[in-house]
């Protein structure tokens, strides 16, 4: 007779799914951006480990404490200096650095002239450094660089804070970066101008394959950070593709326009999860209070219409259309902004409002007050809050973060007004 071991198909690696960006690890640290596991997951995995070995299968070897692999670690844990798989040794797509070479052009008056994080096969410039010549100890002496660097965290960081301090020597450079919650994200807030990408990314690797990021849920999000003596900490104009960027010798991976990024819940067909809040009708509620009779209302994030709906039920006039663009398009004849805007693009719909100058409520996750770039725009123009004691259920579901209208120029009791929850 067969034993259960015989019988039953044993996994040889158990896995689980990074917190940070969602891929599966076998190992302590994500191999692809470099993060750690937390405690509780890492003991899932070191019991994963057991229950294999007690089946016949092939466990790395233990800590002594056996509650922990590290063969898997040691195997697959990357180095400072090794670029992990997928993405230390891709080529940038043309369209994106041609992009980043106009900007270069408007700020510092000429185009890019230097790669500093590159191979011989892949550079963007005549003059670059590749690993072995360590752009870390080298002065850059060049008015405008490019850098796209392997997506490790660690790797990310040196290289941020190199751009930092070459600005000082009047370089401005171009940091192609992940959209991730590290320390080297709050430096990017911090000291330079953040650009969003709207756009699918594909990269080439040197066999010729593609690897597509920033294409929504699921796939790493890319921004690009300028660091530069003449630039500003905030954020600027969002970079798109062309229609006429299917040239120029990078692969083209045949994908449909996107909608306007600014506008919809979800950019793409399968877009990002994190957008999709839609405002029940207690929502408007909390705010019609504190709010002036006979205006008009702008809501600057369509989406489905649910909002605006729940506006026009309240007795206000209210105008909006699902295909303006919230960042370029501004109408006629409105008095207040209200909109619950894509939470992923809470940075640009906030530095916009205020740009306008007229009242507006955005509703937000109270998180959103963190954050080094809006700290000093609420510093610098104001903010007031209303704050529910209970959570809102966004589109008939239950919420795991508290939210809040954030206000501007509307006539609150006090800068922190909060509210008895009804529903």
């Amino acid at each position: 007779m067969l034993s259960i071991a015989d019988r039953v198909q044993v996994p040889t690696q158990p896995r689980t799914r990074c917190p940070n960006c969602g891929r599966p690890v076998r190992s302590l640290r994500c191999g692809h951006c470099g993060s750690r596991l937390p405690s509780w997951q890492a003991d899932l995995l070191g019991t994963a480990f057991k229950k294999i070995a007690k089946l016949g299968g092939n466990c790395p070897e233990t800590t002594n404490k056996g509650d922990t692999p590290t063969g898997a670690a040691d195997e697959e844990l990357p180095k400072d200096d090794t670029p992990p798989k997928d993405s230390g040794d891709v080529s940038t797509p043309r369209w994106l650095f041609d992009r980043c070479n106009e900007l270069a052009v408007a700020v510092c008056g000429e185009p890019i002239t230097l790669d500093v994080a590159a191979a011989d096969w892949n550079h963007k410039c005549d003059r670059y450094f590749t690993k072995e010549d360590d752009a870390l100890t080298k002065v850059w002496d060049a008015k405008a660089a490019w850098c796209n660097s392997p997506y490790t965290a660690p790797i990310i960081e040196s290289l941020v804070r190199k751009a930092i301090d070459e600005s000082k020597r009047g370089t401005t450079t171009f940091c192609l970066v992940p959209s991730w919650n590290y320390p080297y994200h709050d430096l990017c807030e911090q000291h330079g101008r953040i650009h969003r990408i709207c756009s699918p990314v594909t990269f080439q690797r040197q066999d010729g394959s593609p690897l597509t990021l920033n294409n929504g849920f699921r796939t790493t999000s890319l921004i690009v950070a300028v660091f530069g003596p003449t630039i500003q900490p905030g954020f600027g104009e969002p970079i798109r593709k062309h229609d006429s960027d299917n040239s120029g010798g990078d692969y083209v991976q045949n994908v449909p326009t996107p909608p306007s990024w600014h506008n919809f819940k979800r950019p793409f067909p399968d877009g990002l999860k994190s957008d999709e809040y839609y405002t029940p009708d207690y929502g408007f509620e909390l705010l019609r209070p504190y709010l002036p009779k006979d205006i008009t209302i702008w809501e600057g994030a369509w989406g489905t219409g649910q909002l605006a709906e729940h506006i026009k039920a309240a007795g206000y006039r209210v105008i909006g259309d699902p295909t303006w663009d919230f960042l370029t398009t501004q109408p006629d004849g409105w008095d207040l902004l209200c909109t619950n805007p894509p939470f992923s693009r809470k940075d640009e719909f906030l530095n916009r409002a205020y740009a306008l100058g007229k009242p507006f409520a955005f509703l937000l996750p109270i998180e959103a007050l963190g954050g080094g770039a809006r700290n000093a725009l609420f510093r610098q123009h104001g903010v007031g809050l209303i704050i529910p004691s209970k959570r809102i259920a966004f589109s008939g579901t239950a919420c795991n973060f508290g939210t809040a209208w954030f206000c501007w120029k509307i006539n609150l009791p006090a800068q922190l007004t909060f509210v008895e929850a009804w529903w």
